[in-house]
């Protein structure tokens, strides 16, 4: 399945990702992940360990997809409406472009045409 194959894919990758960070010490008694490796690694390290943390933690209910059938990108967002009815990953992009397209479909169906 697509699911487990996907699930199977940001593992590999976090185990990789892991592999290449070092628990160091810090003041306190505290201790920290750093990552290491290749710049252009540590922006896709960080991108794993956000989705796994995503996937392990009480957000994911809270997981959406702006709707590509509607006119939206397809891009993830988190939402944090009180009723959790988010629809568009923003509103000033996406939600505006499709009301708008919306709004002028309207006008256009309801013109009248002067012979």
């Amino acid at each position: 399945p697509p699911v487990r194959a996907a699930a199977d894919h940001l593992h590999t990758r976090r185990i990789a990702a892991l592999g290449r960070s070092a628990l160091r010490l810090r003041t306190g008694r505290r201790f920290q992940l750093e990552a290491a490796g290749a710049p252009a690694l540590l922006v896709a390290d960080r991108a794993v360990e956000s989705a796994h943390e995503l996937l392990l933690g009480p957000g994911l209910d809270r997981l959406g997809r702006c709707p590509t059938e509607q006119g939206g990108c397809g891009w993830l967002f988190l939402d944090h409406s009180r009723n959790r009815s988010r629809r568009w990953c923003r509103m000033s992009d996406c939600g505006t472009t499709v009301k708008a397209r919306r709004l002028t479909e309207r006008r256009r169906s309801t013109r009248t045409i002067d012979v």
